[in-house]
């Protein structure tokens, strides 16, 4: 299988970062030096990192400064225009709802770390973010704090500052500068440290479907067209990857060939073929995920057999029991029994 390569950031974020460093007297050229990173791939208009750089940077930054919030700095200080043209999207938007799902769409253009999800059900809307990327624990909270403050930052602005009360969980982390959270209001902050990283915030309705005060529509067709190309460009190595974190983020049922092929803006046999070049079918992928969500249920204990086989697409119990021996050589009832 061909091994696809190492994930890039865009560096313009870093670039953020490391200016605040200054203002913290930290001496950025050695911090720079020691990451490895050259100023002119830093603030370089399409500039990248690596991951290597990019853990080295934090931990260089949180090792001189002593401190454990650089990550709530660094949000704080990415706005809407720091995405470049996804950003212009996003702002040119006709509703908040509208904007949502076409930054969770185009995720991969802020961040290879962490997959947004926008959903909705009659009441409320939820986004939530998950990583995607294997980091070292530093560079993992350094990110779950900067998504997680940005998102709300840049929540604020789109409505104008007139956000209602909203709850806003984040998990994996107890911070030990969690008043500085408190005054991020509106927002009701919930922490738990023991879960799984991620961070999830649930929105009334109301506020979602809230007109934006700059939608402009030809604008907004531009840069969406722009913004597909990128995405394009961002997935043509790795494909494989964002293929299985797609499948593996969707709520519910899987997307389809068909689906994925209209998110980058591809044909079904195109995207196929792009995936035989990474070695893989899209079928096997379906199949790897379907079957690391069905044991993931199995082992949570509280959702019934009957249950899991419609939410992974099968017609009834007796297809996915079947589906489910040939692929672990037991039954779905044997592999809960022996796994909680």
């Amino acid at each position: 299988m061909a091994k696809a390569p190492p994930a890039t950031f865009p560096a313009r974020y870093y670039a953020i970062f490391v200016d605040r460093l200054r203002r913290l007297d930290v001496d950025v050229e050695a911090l720079l030096r020691s990451a490895r990173i050259a100023s002119a791939a830093l603030y370089g208009t399409d500039g990248l990192l690596t991951l290597p750089q990019v853990e080295a940077l934090v931990e260089g930054a949180t090792e001189r400064t002593g401190r454990s919030d650089l990550g709530f700095d660094a949000g704080r200080l990415v706005k809407l225009s720091s995405h470049d043209i996804l950003g212009y999207a996003i702002i040119s938007s006709p509703t908040l709802d509208y904007a949502l799902r076409l930054a969770a769409r185009h995720y991969r253009l802020i961040t290879p770390t962490f997959s947004m999800r926008y959903t909705r059900d009659v009441r409320h809307a939820e986004i939530t973010l998950r990583p995607v990327l294997s980091m070292r624990p530093e560079t993992l909270r350094f990110h779950l704090e900067a998504v997680t403050v940005s998102l709300y930052e840049q929540l604020k602005a789109l409505l104008g500052g007139r956000v209602p009360g909203h709850d806003a969980s984040i998990s994996g982390l107890a911070p030990r500068h969690r008043r500085r959270y408190l005054r991020l209001v509106p927002a009701r902050w919930h922490f738990d440290g023991e879960a799984v990283a991620g961070v999830r915030f649930r929105l009334p309705l109301a506020v979602v479907d809230r007109p934006l005060p700059m939608f402009d529509r030809s604008a907004l067709q531009m840069a969406e067209a722009r913004c597909e190309l990128l995405l394009k460009r961002a997935t043509r190595t790795g494909l494989a990857d964002w293929v299985s974190m797609m499948l593996r983020e969707a709520d519910g049922s899987l997307p389809t060939l068909n689906d994925l092929s209209r998110v980058l803006n591809l044909t079904p046999r195109t995207l196929n073929r792009r995936l035989a070049r990474d070695g893989e079918r899209f079928l096997d992928l379906v199949k790897r995920v379907r079957s690391e969500r069905a044991c993931a249920l199995l082992r949570d204990g509280t959702v019934p057999v009957t249950q899991i086989a419609y939410q992974l697409g099968y017609r009834d119990s007796a297809n996915f029991s079947r589906a489910f021996r040939r692929e672990l050589g037991m039954t779905p009832s044997e592999y809960r029994r022996r796994n909680i």
